[in-house]
């Protein structure tokens, strides 16, 4: 792992609530814990505050990755709810999940999140201006790897793994 492609607090701090999945396993016959992220602390080193199954207390953040879902898994509740935050009604509304993109559309527009974080908006074929933060703060808050920054997805930069393939 480079160093951009290690978890930082700002990464963390942006998908808050998300569960880290520790990357070292400390016994050879032990499974690597997966733990509710609950809070941060940078001082005197990054830990991560955790809750599991069997454990909490504070990790060590150098050795976690995110757990995050890849945004071409998204439920078609989750896509509905995406047009709403924007406004729109979602009576209607048709989720295509596309190579590159997922689509909720309906007769008045086209909402597009691409999988390289990138959300459009169309009404009638032309581009709508609109205010993605609410989309991004909520698909984050739901585990969607958003990216962070300059890095468009954290999963295949190495900072989280994609929770439906596997660890």
């Amino acid at each position: 792992m480079n160093t951009e492609s290690k978890l930082t607090p700002q990464i963390l701090s942006a998908y808050f609530g998300s569960k880290v999945l520790q990357t070292i396993a400390w016994e050879q016959d032990r499974p690597r814990v997966i733990a509710q992220v609950l809070g941060i602390k940078t001082h005197p080193k990054f830990e991560i505050l955790t809750k599991s199954e069997k454990n909490h207390g504070w990790m060590d953040g150098s050795d976690c990755q995110l757990l995050l879902k890849r945004i071409s898994d998204i439920t078609e509740e989750h896509a509905s709810k995406c047009a709403s935050l924007c406004g729109l009604h979602t009576e209607g509304n048709h989720v295509t999940k596309m190579i590159d993109s997922v689509c909720i559309q309906n007769d008045t527009y086209l909402l597009q999140i691409c999988h390289d974080g990138c959300i459009s908006m169309y009404n009638h074929q032309r581009v709508t201006e609109f205010d993605a933060r609410p989309i991004y703060a909520f698909l984050q808050l739901e585990s969607y790897d958003c990216g962070h920054g300059s890095i468009p997805s954290l999963i295949d930069a190495g900072v989280a793994v994609c929770e439906k393939e596997g660890m």
